[in-house]
């Protein structure tokens, strides 16, 4: 009885949410009176759209966008544009340091833990965008977030590493198994993990997991290994995540940390932490990472 009461107590653990969460900017735009459309509509979105800034006020943050073909846009030295195509590829206006205006080609997504979140997945970034308006005549998103897929920078001669975050949800199985005689001691439980990562980290992993609950309630700790393989922001490859938990009378302390050079392919120099959260029972993952 001890050691089931070991893992219903530390998969709560493993689950339960660290720290409170900030209202992000997403939450500050969507909580306004601002008519954000039931989802993307490809059928509306994959068009080639120009960036109407004459529309805007110059503290608008939200930025408007019109077909090509639905008015004589006024010159300027540069106007953003956008091609979104139906298989998920799509286009970009760049301005190049010898001022030549050209297009480069990425990908588009819809997030998966909000489908009025418009993903752009460029060759060192991943912009996300919050639909506002949607129809075939106009387009009206805004910023909430950009983060770096190449992870370097250059300060004073020196490359150095940059931290870009992660999220997105995950589903989890366990399976508890039988206790092992030569380990000597039927009191350390261990439980098979089986994962599944949807958002900017898309994949699977295997892992397992090592437990023990104390004779004093709501005290107990837990450590654990699993292998990563997956898309993290573009870069695929696998890694491998170490956890060290604890609670202490109810009192939570979760740590979850990248095992060193464990990242292969694209990934390979991957560090970083992770942090869970669950929430209205789904769970949730914040990876803060970078890759040397």
């Amino acid at each position: 009885m001890r050691t089931f009461r070991c893992f219903n107590l530390l998969i709560a653990l493993a689950m339960i949410s660290f720290g409170p969460t900030s209202k992000s900017a997403a939450d500050a735009v969507s909580s306004g009176n601002l008519g954000a459309p039931a989802g993307i509509d490809p059928a509306d979105l994959c068009r080639h759209w120009v960036h109407s800034v004459e529309e805007q006020t110059r503290t608008q943050k939200i930025q408007i966008y019109r077909p090509s073909d639905f008015k004589q846009f006024p010159a300027s030295h540069f106007r953003m544009q956008y091609v979104f195509y139906k298989n998920g590829d799509c286009e970009w206006y760049y301005l190049s340091p010898d001022d030549a205006h050209r297009f480069k080609s990425g990908k588009w997504r819809i997030a998966s833990t909000d489908k009025n979140v418009l993903q752009i997945v460029k060759r060192d970034s991943t912009e996300s965008y919050r639909i506002i308006e949607l129809t075939k005549n106009i387009l009206r998103i805004v910023l909430i977030k950009q983060s770096a897929s190449i992870s370097s920078q250059t300060v004073v001669g020196k490359e150095t590493s940059m931290t870009t975050s992660a999220t997105g949800t995950f589903d989890v199985k366990t399976a508890p198994q039988a206790p092992d005689e030569k380990a000597g001691s039927s009191t350390i439980g261990r439980l098979l993990l089986d994962k599944q990562f949807h958002g900017d980290l898309e994949g699977t992993s295997k892992g397992q997991m090592l437990a023990f609950s104390s004779s004093v309630k709501g005290s107990a700790g837990y450590v654990a290994l699993e292998e990563v393989t997956g898309t993290l922001n573009g870069r695929t490859g696998t890694f491998a995540l170490q956890h060290s938990g604890t609670m202490t009378r109810g009192t939570p302390h979760l740590t979850i940390t990248v095992v060193p050079d464990s990242g292969t392919g694209q990934l390979t120099g991957l560090t970083g932490k992770m942090t869970i959260e669950i929430a209205e029972g789904r769970h949730s993952y914040k990876f803060d990472y970078s890759i040397d």
